[in-house]
């Protein structure tokens, strides 16, 4: 899908990149930066998703992404420790609300190296939304997840992973979804998410797990013994994906 035109948005990623965030968050308030108050639908900035930094090479090393949604929650902070102990680099992608909730857990996990992504305002199925809505929602947590971080995200990921010729149109990011579904999301137990996603992953894969739940942070600790054990590094999004020249409002789902 050929990359939507968001002249005016592009401009407002600009002011938000450059702009230090306290700064640009007052200019959102006052309508200079587009904001979620905004009265027409203002896209969501930015270019797609800067290149891995290259530190691992992953068309010569088994690589995999891991991936935590819906947070941060009340599990995210013991999971950040585990991360941090083991080394091991993930992407967050955090409802905007929650974001502005608990900024200091995003922030922490930007600081500490982790790719933070937008997961939409508050987990509504944006293929029922508008264009323009879609648009807004986007935005409005990006703000969020900026206040926490300092940096605008680069990447999405749509709740439930629903898209629709509409919503992407709209989505002014690289929308991330994955080839590897753990089902943690199904009330499995520790156990079988470890089972479930390692019956799935393979190099280049990206496995989708959720910091909202007990299980799956009961899980991490086994599941990156394990990946670890087969010779996987553990990457984020952007650079499981640095083979590719992302497009905005185009789904990825893997390394090619």
């Amino acid at each position: 899908m050929a990359t939507p035109s968001a002249a005016p948005a592009f401009r407002s990623s600009r002011l938000v990149r450059l702009l230090s965030w306290p700064l640009c968050l007052a200019l959102a308030a006052v309508g200079l930066v587009a904001g979620p108050a905004a009265g027409t639908a203002s896209a969501s900035p930015g270019p797609a998703a800067a290149p891995g930094t290259g530190a691992v090479d992953c068309d010569s090393v088994p690589c995999v992404a891991l991936t935590f949604d819906d947070g941060p929650g009340p599990y995210t902070g013991e999971l950040l420790d585990l991360l941090a102990a083991e080394e091991v680099t993930a992407t967050f992608f955090v409802v905007g609300r929650s974001a502005e909730e608990s900024p200091a857990t995003v922030a922490r996990a930007a600081a500490e190296g982790h790719e933070v992504g937008n997961h939409s305002w508050a987990h509504d199925d944006l293929t029922e939304k508008t264009g323009p809505e879609v648009a807004r929602d986007l935005e409005r947590a990006s703000l969020a997840i900026t206040g926490a971080t300092g940096r605008w995200p680069d990447l999405m990921r749509p709740p439930y992973g629903a898209v629709s010729e509409t919503s992407l149109a709209h989505t002014y990011y690289p929308a991330i979804l994955w080839d590897v579904d753990s089902q943690d999301w199904t009330g499995l137990d520790s156990e079988a998410i470890v089972e479930t996603t390692m019956e799935q992953v393979r190099p280049g894969s990206i496995v989708l797990l959720h910091d909202s739940l007990a299980p799956t942070v009961e899980a991490a600790p086994e599941l990156i013994d394990r990946l670890r054990g087969q010779g996987y590094h553990f990457v984020g999004v952007s650079e499981i994906l640095d083979n590719t020249d992302l497009e905005n409002g185009t789904a990825y789902r893997r390394r090619p």
